[in-house]
C-alpha cells in the first residue's frame, strides 16, 4: 500500500512539474506575440505548436478588443 501511495505522490509531483513548466512557456510565448515575434519563432523557441500559439494569438486579440 505505502509502496503504491508513495508511487501516486511521485507521478503527482512530475504532473505538477509537467504544468508548472507548461504554463510558463505558455507566458513566454504571450510576452512574444505581445511584441509581435513570428509564430513561427515562437514556436521554435518555446517549444509549443503553431496550432498553440495560433490559439493563443488569438485569445490575445479577443482579450484586447474585449
Amino acid at each position: 500500500y505505502r509502496q503504491d501511495e508513495r508511487g501516486r505522490l511521485e507521478q503527482a509531483k512530475i504532473d505538477g512539474l509537467k504544468e508548472g513548466e507548461k504554463k510558463g512557456k505558455i507566458d513566454t510565448a504571450l510576452k512574444m506575440l505581445q511584441k509581435k515575434y513570428a509564430a513561427e519563432t515562437i514556436a521554435d523557441l518555446t517549444g509549443l505548436s503553431p496550432d498553440e500559439i495560433s490559439r493563443l494569438a488569438q485569445s490575445l486579440s479577443e482579450s484586447s478588443n474585449g
